[in-house]
């Protein structure tokens, strides 16, 4: 099932369209590349709507001030602090998941200001973002990059 989610910062409105599977979870996209011997083309990671809004809480910029991209990158680096101090650790899993809804954020604000990113953006973005962050954090890396 699909659902709609909107969101505002200072300057702009815009939405994010998430599956929602059986069970009741938000899917979030993993963008990493898939071997050529994978079935699937993308993976994703669920997690509860509830725990979703609240990252969105989050990792939505107030406002995206002169570079919108580093207002986004500076909300992840507060999610992570945030998860960090709450749980003294950050597991590969949940990393890769809030890369992915960071992603979902770049991604659905780069749309509504006319700067899409493409898939193979994203992919370069999410590959660069979960190495470095891994490596600065000492988390093993447990996907296909």
């Amino acid at each position: 099932m699909e659902i709609t989610k909107n969101y505002k910062t200072k300057e702009i409105s815009f939405s994010m369209k998430l599956n929602k599977n059986s069970s009741g979870k938000i899917e979030i996209p993993i963008y990493a590349k898939m071997p050529s011997n994978v079935k699937f083309e993308q993976m994703s990671a669920g997690i509860s709507e509830k725990d979703f809004d609240e990252d969105m809480k989050i990792l939505v910029p107030e406002s995206l001030g002169n570079d919108w991209a580093e207002s986004c990158f500076k909300q992840l680096q507060k999610r992570l602090k945030m998860h960090f101090n709450q749980y003294g650790r950050i597991q590969p899993a949940d990393l890769e998941c809030f890369i992915g809804e960071y992603l979902l954020v770049m991604g659905n604000i780069g749309d509504a200001i006319n700067q899409p990113m493409s898939l193979s953006v994203k992919q370069m973005l999410f590959k660069k973002f979960l190495t470095d962050i891994s490596e600065e954090l000492n988390i093993p890396v447990q996907i296909p990059l």
